[in-house]
Order: C-alpha cells, then sequence, then structure tokens
C-alpha cells in the first residue's frame, strides 16, 4: 500500500467509501436471498428458518458493523487526506518543513478527533476544516478577489492573517536558533527581507524570506530601537493584492501614503520616520486629504485598508502630546494644539481636537484621561451620513438603562406621577427614562412621555437589547422645538434605529420611533 501514490490511495479509498452503502444495503441482501430457486419442498423450512435468522442478524447486528468499518474507512481517508494537504501546503509555501506550523497541529488534532468519535456528520465538517486551516493567505486572498468579497471584512481571512503570522514567528525563532543567529545579523535581515538576491547565508533562511514576501508579511523591529525582529501583517501587500483597491482611482494616491508618510510596521510615535508627536498632525490631514479627493472610494477605503484605525491613533498621540500618564501638558504643548484649533476648523478633527483643549483649559492644562473617549469618535467624522456633526451630540452607550441617572428618575416619577417632573428634563433624559419604561412595560408611563397621536406596536421595541447593540446615540436634529436621536452601532456605523422628540407643553415627548432592520 505504501508503494502505491498518494492520489490513487485517497481515490480507491474515496470509491470504496462512496460505494460501501451498495453492499451493505438490506433491501438489496433480502432481494438476493429470496430470488434464489427452492426445488424441493423439504429444503424450505429450514431454509426459511436460516432466513429468518439471518435477517434478524441483519437488521440488529449489520448496521453497527457497517457504521464500524464505515468510520474506519473515513478515518484512514482523513488521515491520507490531512497528509496530501500537508504537503502540498508545504510545497506552496516553499520551506523543508511546516511541522512545528499551527495549522498543521490543529489539523492534526481533528483527525484524532474525528478517529476516536468517528461521527459520520462531522466528517465532511472536519475535511472543510483542513482544506481551510492549508489555504495559504495568497490562495485566500485569490478566492476572496474571484469571489468579489470584501477582504477588510471578513472575519475568517483575517484569523488566516493572525495564525499564520503565529507560525511564521514561531518558525523564524526555531531559525534563528538552528543557526545560533546574532542579533546583529537577525537585524541585517531588515535591510534585506524585500530584495532577498542580496542574502547569501543559509539557503533555509532565503526560502524563509521569499515565503513571507510571497505571502503578505513582513519582519519588524519588536520595538522602537531594538535589536529584536518579529513578523507582522504587510498591510502594504495586501493593498496590492486586492483587486477592489486596484480598481480605485485613488489607489496610487494610498499606496504614496502608506510608503511616504505611514510606517505600517510602527505607527504613532514609534514610526520608524522618527515623526516628533507634534508633525502627527501631517499625517492626519493626508489622511484627510485623501478621502476629500476620492469620495467615490471612501467605502473602500473604509472597508479594506486600515486608514481609520491609523488615524485613530495618530489623533491619540497628537492629543496626548506623546504622553501616556498624568502629566500637565508643557507651553510648547499647548501651543501646538492650540494652533490646529485656530487653523483647522474645516478638518473633521476639528471637533475632536478642539473638545480636547476646552477640557485641558478646564484642568489648567492637566491630562485628566479622557481624551481615549474622544478619538474612539474619528469613524463618525468620516462617515458623510453625520456631516455637520458635533461632539456635544454623541452619547456614548453599551448599558442599560441609557443614562445613569434614569432608574432614580423613574423611581422619582413614579412616586410622584407628576406631569411637571417631567419639565425639567431634557430630550436625552426623557428618551432614556421612556425606553426604561418601556422595558418595564408601564404603560401609563410610556403614554405620558408620548405625543397623543403616536401610534406603534411597543412590543416591537427590545430596548434593552437596542441599548446593548448601540455604540452612540447621536442627536442629528435640535431645532428649537423638534430633536431627533439615532442609535448606531459601534462597529459599521450602522443606524439600528431613530427617535424623533418634540416639545409639547414645556414637556419633551416622543412622537416618532422607527426601528431598522
Amino acid at each position: 500500500m505504501d508503494d502505491k501514490p498518494l492520489e490513487k490511495m485517497l481515490h480507491e479509498m474515496k470509491d470504496d467509501y462512496n460505494k460501501l452503502p451498495e453492499y451493505t444495503n438490506t433491501k438489496t441482501v433480502m432481494h438476493s436471498i429470496f430470488a434464489r430457486k427452492r426445488s424441493k419442498w423439504g429444503r424450505l423450512l429450514p431454509t426459511v428458518a436460516i432466513i429468518a435468522g439471518m435477517l434478524l442478524f441483519m437488521v440488529v447486528a449489520l448496521p453497527f458493523i457497517n457504521d464500524e468499518h464505515q468510520g474506519d474507512r473515513e478515518a484512514e481517508y482523513l488521515k491520507l487526506y490531512f497528509q496530501q494537504k500537508k504537503e502540498t501546503f508545504r510545497k506552496e509555501l516553499g520551506i523543508e518543513s511546516v511541522e512545528s506550523f499551527r495549522e498543521v497541529k490543529q489539523a492534526e488534532r481533528l483527525v484524532k478527533q474525528f478517529e476516536l468519535t468517528s461521527q459520520a456528520e462531522s466528517f465532511e465538517q472536519i475535511k472543510s476544516e483542513i482544506d481551510y486551516l492549508f489555504t495559504t493567505p495568497e490562495q485566500a486572498i485569490e478566492q476572496l478577489n474571484e469571489a468579489g468579497e470584501s477582504i477588510g471584512q471578513n472575519y475568517d481571512f483575517e484569523n488566516k492573517m493572525y495564525e499564520m503570522e503565529a507560525s511564521l514567528q514561531a518558525y523564524m525563532s526555531k531559525l534563528f536558533e538552528k543557526y545560533a543567529f546574532t542579533s546583529g545579523e537577525q537585524k541585517a535581515l531588515l535591510e534585506v527581507q524585500h530584495n532577498n538576491l542580496k542574502y547569501s547565508g543559509p539557503s533555509e533562511v532565503k526560502s524563509f524570506l521569499e515565503l513571507l514576501d510571497e505571502q503578505g508579511f513582513a519582519l519588524k523591529p519588536a520595538e522602537l530601537g531594538s535589536a529584536a525582529i518579529i513578523v507582522s501583517t504587510d498591510y502594504l501587500w495586501l493593498a496590492r493584492h486586492n483587486e477592489r483597491l486596484q480598481e480605485m482611482e485613488g489607489f496610487e494616491r494610498y499606496i504614496e501614503l502608506v510608503e511616504s508618510k505611514i510606517e505600517p510596521y510602527a505607527l504613532g510615535i514609534y514610526n520608524e520616520r522618527k515623526l516628533p508627536w507634534d508633525e502627527l498632525d501631517t499625517v492626519l490631514l493626508a489622511i484627510e486629504d485623501l478621502f476629500d479627493s476620492y469620495p467615490e472610494d471612501r467605502e473602500v477605503l473604509v472597508e479594506e485598508t486600515e486608514l481609520l484605525s491609523i488615524a485613530q491613533l495618530y489623533l491619540w498621540e497628537y492629543i496626548e502630546a506623546g504622553e501616556y500618564a498624568p502629566y500637565t501638558l508643557s507651553q510648547n504643548a499647548r501651543e501646538e494644539l492650540l494652533n490646529f484649533v485656530n487653523n483647522h476648523g474645516d478638518s473633521r478633527y476639528w471637533e475632536i481636537v478642539n473638545t480636547a483643549v476646552e477640557t485641558y483649559e478646564s484642568s489648567d492644562w492637566k491630562n485628566l484621561g479622557q481624551n481615549g473617549s474622544f478619538i474612539n469618535h474619528v469613524s463618525l467624522f468620516f462617515d458623510e451620513k453625520f456631516a455637520g456633526l458635533q461632539m456635544e451630540d454623541i452619547h456614548e452607550t453599551n448599558t442599560w438603562p441609557l443614562l445613569s441617572s434614569t432608574a432614580k428618575t423613574y423611581l422619582a416619577y413614579d412616586e410622584k406621577q407628576d406631569v411637571l417632573f417631567l419639565e425639567e428634563l431634557s430630550s436625552l433624559e426623557i428618551l432614556s427614562l421612556y425606553l426604561y419604561a418601556i422595558e418595564r412595560e408601564e404603560e401609563k408611563i410610556v403614554e405620558a412621555m408620548s405625543v397623543a397621536e403616536l401610534d406603534y406596536n411597543q412590543s416591537e421595541v427590545n430596548a434593552m437589547d437596542l441599548a446593548f447593540q448601540t455604540g452612540v446615540i447621536i442627536r442629528v436634529d435640535h431645532a428649537n422645538h423638534q430633536e431627533t436621536y439615532q442609535f448606531v452601532r459601534w462597529e459599521d456605523n450602522k443606524i439600528l434605529a431613530e427617535v424623533e422628540l418634540i416639545n409639547e407643553d414645556k414637556t419633551w415627548k416622543v412622537a416618532n420611533v422607527e426601528i431598522y432592520d
């Protein structure tokens, strides 16, 4: 058996597996037995007894024997299938061994798991898992391109890059140990990684560098100034292999931005271009200019690149003045931030920077650790749905009730049942109280906070669930007697619901509720 080519063995085993039901079909066996001619009645009764015994055996015992044999065949098939896929995977990567890879160890566990359980329903699923594990990043990105799927929103692809990154890191460590690489020799690989023809070291290491280039990974310093190097996803490679990006008019501008201003492997104040914190605003403005210059490409840029995440990090470090601990801003830092506020009033970042400056000024320029919540909203200011958005219109929420004061307000109103009490509440407080009353099924309170003609099914509103799905509530309309709030999901800025309130008899009341799919 070992002398046969693996492909032939797999084919034969698959053939056997497919034919197995034919030979163990109970009806076929019964038909075969009863089709035999019997010429003498004297032999009929003993034969009938034998047949009856055989039938009883087939009904009771044969299914178990068949299941056991079928399970054995499937287990053997999976073993061979695993070996074939692993070898193909190794050849695609172009290295001598993949035994230490996480993908191999996970596939081995799946095969052993099936060998122990032999559950027929998991056979195809495990086969599919093995296919996924032994798909290289280069093959995976080709599959996504063929399907027209988004790389930026595909969890399986993101997970594959993460798993491969860890496998390659472990493989590289073994290479360094095997060839006793000094820290200097390790660091020297950074200079030749994208031009490995210049590398004259061990062939195994050269093959590894070629693998990184072909599969979307790169080497970078573990920390700024550190001699240690690590494997990291090459975002520039992803961009160049992403067909959706290649079709964009602004693609070349994006590549130019990444190559000239953004260091994908060492972001922020740790960037390898040694940009100080007070020059990070040049990167921020360049990202903004790219979005503004190619409005037709905004959606793809958000989905397929890390630009908004990069902008969020750079903005945080900019308004933190490059510090990460409680401190008082220096005079230079104050002037830098005030200069941005005074000279970039039309920037998407202006609201965030200005809010940070106002917070600093109110605390005598001490950093009280509030800037993190400001920069969380970068993506909202790049979303055209929220044009004209102001920081004061954003309320973060993923808690219940929406406002921490709502439970106390509810008890106070429930005790007094006085509508004058509601006059003191803002529109947001009324909205939070309204949803809280819906959740508690207090119809009288709900009615007191609704306009008379409001007509919709309250049971359609799962108030608590809506609150936890929502990342922020945005006030998008604030006229004198009308305000509208949108419930926005954090991860993709999708609007989940919209509630309109009007001021009637000095009290804010809910005038319309829309729940979106």
